[in-house]
Parts: structure tokens; C-alpha cells; sequence
């Protein structure tokens, strides 16, 4: 069940995530190199986070070894709009 509570008390951390993703994407088109993709790639690993949490998303990962060993290819079936999100989150587990 979606926990309502969750979205009002987090509402302006929401909206303050949708004007710094403006600005981020702004600086980005002036010059490609201003903001590194090491920090987009970690701040939308964040927000996606958040995301999960206010949905209640739980990510459990079995065989995490195996994946080392042999490799892995992660693809969404994008039958939700969460599937890109758990994919960016996989490299927090």
C-alpha cells in the first residue's frame, strides 16, 4: 500500500529534485563537461532510491557472487516505469 504520508512530508524534497534535474540538464547542454558523470550517475542513484523508499520497494539480491564470476546483463522489460530505477540501484546492493 502506498504510504500517502510519505509523499506529503517528502512533497518539496520532490520538488526540489525536478528544478536542480532542470539546472543539471541547463549546464549539460551549455558544456557537456561542466558536471561529471560520475556525479549525474550518483545523484540519480540517490533520487532513485528515494523513489523506491516512498513506494516501498524492497531489493533483495541472491547469488551476488556469481555475478563477479561470470558477468551479468540487467535489462528492463519495462512492464512498470520502476524497472529503469531498480536497475540503477542494483550497484548499491
Amino acid at each position: 500500500m502506498l504510504n500517502i504520508w510519505k509523499i506529503i512530508l517528502t512533497w518539496p524534497r520532490f520538488l526540489r529534485t525536478i528544478t536542480k534535474a532542470k539546472s543539471i540538464s541547463k549546464k549539460i547542454k551549455r558544456d557537456p563537461n561542466i558536471i561529471s558523470e560520475e556525479y549525474r550517475y550518483h545523484w540519480l542513484q540517490k533520487r532513485a532510491r528515494y523513489m523506491l523508499w516512498v513506494y516501498d520497494v524492497k531489493i533483495i539480491v541472491h547469488d551476488r557472487d556469481n555475478w563477479i564470476d561470470k558477468g551479468c546483463l540487467m535489462v528492463a522489460n519495462h512492464q512498470s516505469n520502476v524497472d529503469p530505477s531498480l536497475i540503477i540501484c542494483f550497484k548499491w546492493f
